[in-house]
């Protein structure tokens, strides 16, 4: 009966997921000769064809039944081409990718990759516009750059050693690259996201957009943006304030990947702090006129001089905190801590949750981040009075105090 029940679930499931792109299919194009039943009857085809497969032990079943399905599309589309004079590529693959969604629904550990997989799929066919106008606005450069990205990732990546080749165990060539690849990888995720959808948002979600590839960079442009139209300062205020506020964010994301347990320790000031910003930005948002985003990212996060730039860096960051704490304890952490600050949170973040819980204690770690954290929002405060405007570096002495407050706190709690 407990079998029963289960084929039951499964056929439903097969029949639902390949429904759901049915009805897309059938929103978008009226007269489409695969709608919602017969979607839903390919996926079907697709789950008896593995428990046939699986019941008969005859494991050429499938073959058998691709073949037959991909007969069927054939002579569906030869006469769909004959009437109607066109021929959809799309089409075509959307059958199949809904016959393999319903092939591995069968089987108990894939039906989560076949609901991922179904609904994947009609995201993208029902945002077909967007699509199609992202790849027209993205540049050659930027495209450039995103196989570039892959070579990093996925090419140099693999062929570094995993072990640790200094005096200190700290230098690890693969693990050093992956945070490379970590923080490249959210920072043109970033930047892809501003150009694709900051000019027509206005400042402030092009000033989220923009915390994730820089909250400095963002912190600068509109600092500018401030002094040449005064009209315009509450709207830089909050697309400062909503880029400082995502920063918070990025180092947690961060800090939670490389070290799960280190990340879990500094959920509760960042998230703090970033909540602060986030709020006072919300409410100052709702009697601020919007405007249009100003291009505060005007090139890409990644090149490879950036990265290997970031790279080094990073290694001297790690070989000095380690050194630091080594020779006068905690001490030297945080001074490496706030020097690090100065420039950029990454780099610390991803030191100290390297090396809290093997070199140095989660506590030193995670006061050393927030000690970067602190440093470095109070350079960005500074650098909105050096370029900007005066009524815009009052507005942010205020919020900034607020968001700086739990970081303070947390780190003297922690003594």
């Amino acid at each position: 009966m407990v079998e029963l029940y289960a084929l039951l679930f499964k056929i439903v499931l097969a029949l639902g997921l390949g429904g759901l792109i049915g009805i897309e299919r059938e929103r978008a194009h009226k007269g489409y000769p695969a709608g919602v039943r017969t979607l839903a009857f390919i996926s079907l085809i697709g789950m008896l064809t593995s428990f046939l497969s699986e019941a008969t032990l005859n494991p050429w079943i499938i073959p058998f039944s691709m073949a037959t399905v991909f007969i069927l599309v054939i002579v569906g589309y030869g006469v769909s081409l004959n009437q109607q004079k066109r021929f959809g590529l799309t089409s075509t693959v959307v059958l199949f990718v809904t016959y393999f969604i319903g092939l591995i629904s069968y089987y108990d550990d894939f039906q989560y990759l076949a609901v991922a997989i179904s609904i994947i799929t009609t995201l993208i066919l029902t945002e077909k516009a967007v699509l199609h106008n992202f790849a027209r606005k993205i540049k050659s450069s930027e495209l450039m750059d995103a196989l570039k990205f892959g070579i990093v990732a996925f090419v140099i990546l693999p062929l570094l050693p995993n072990t640790e080749i200094d005096p200190f165990h700290v230098i690890n060539p693969y693990n050093l690259w992956l945070m490379v690849v970590l923080i490249l990888g959210i920072s043109f995720i970033g930047y892809i996201a501003s150009k694709a959808f900051g000019s027509s948002k206005g400042l402030y979600l092009s000033g989220a957009l923009g915390g994730l590839v820089s909250s400095t960079a963002v912190t600068s442009s509109l600092s500018i943006l401030s002094r040449k139209d005064k009209s315009l300062i509450d709207a830089c205020a909050i697309g400062i304030t909503f880029a400082s506020s995502i920063m918070f964010a990025r180092v947690l994301i961060e800090a939670y990947i490389v070290n799960p347990s280190f990340g879990i320790r500094l959920a509760v000031p960042l998230i703090s702090s970033m909540i602060l910003g986030l709020t006072y930005s919300f409410f100052k948002w709702r009697t601020t006129k919007n405007v249009n985003s100003a291009e505060f990212v005007k090139t890409s996060p990644f090149n490879f001089r950036p990265a290997i730039r970031f790279t080094i860096f990073l290694a001297v960051i790690l070989l000095v905190s380690k050194a630091a704490n080594d020779l006068i304890g905690d001490a030297g952490s945080y001074i490496a801590s706030v020097f690090a600050g100065l420039v950029d949170t990454d780099a610390i973040t991803l030191s100290m949750a390297t090396l809290s819980g093997s070199s140095i204690n989660y506590n030193t770690g995670v006061n050393s981040v927030l000690l970067a954290c602190l440093t470095n929002t109070i350079v960005k405060l500074l650098l909105s009075r050096s370029v900007g405007s005066k009524q815009l570096f009052r507005r942010l002495v205020i919020v900034y105090a607020l968001m700086l407050l739990p970081l303070i706190l947390f780190i003297l709690l922690s003594f």
